[in-house]
């Protein structure tokens, strides 16, 4: 029996404004749509790693911090939109169980390309770990 394909790619919405929980519902929103037309299910037993690229611009660019643009993707795809001291419990939407599954993240920062739309925030591939 062929093994499930467990490599998924989310498209990022623009960071548009300096509210995190905002941007975070909106990521969650793309990553469970992304799994439900992947046909993706991770378990608490999948370990991962997470590689982002998140497209930012004019004084975002400078003023955002990568350790913090991580923190808001790991709450995301756990279906914590809400950040620290505002956890969700009981049945929720998410994308991954947890983020302590993640073994290996790699971001990166960069200026939106300006061949894409302005609708471009980047994009975040979860794929199994393997070391």
């Amino acid at each position: 029996m062929a093994r499930a394909r467990k490599t998924l790619k989310i498209k990022l919405p623009t960071r548009t404004d300096s509210n995190r929980s905002s941007w975070r519902k909106r990521v969650l929103a793309e990553g469970v749509a992304a799994v439900k037309k992947a046909n993706i299910i991770y378990t608490r037993e999948d370990i991962l790693e997470v590689k982002a690229t998140v497209y930012l611009t004019g004084r975002q660019f400078e003023k955002i911090d990568v350790d913090n643009l991580l923190k808001d993707l790991c709450d995301a795809l756990q279906g914590q939109p809400g950040g620290e001291g505002r956890k969700l419990t009981g049945t929720r939407d998410r994308v991954i169980w947890n983020d302590r599954q993640i073994r290996r993240a790699t971001i990166e920062k960069r200026t939106r390309p300006t061949k894409l739309s302005s609708a471009a925030g980047g994009f975040l591939v979860i794929a199994p770990y393997s070391h």
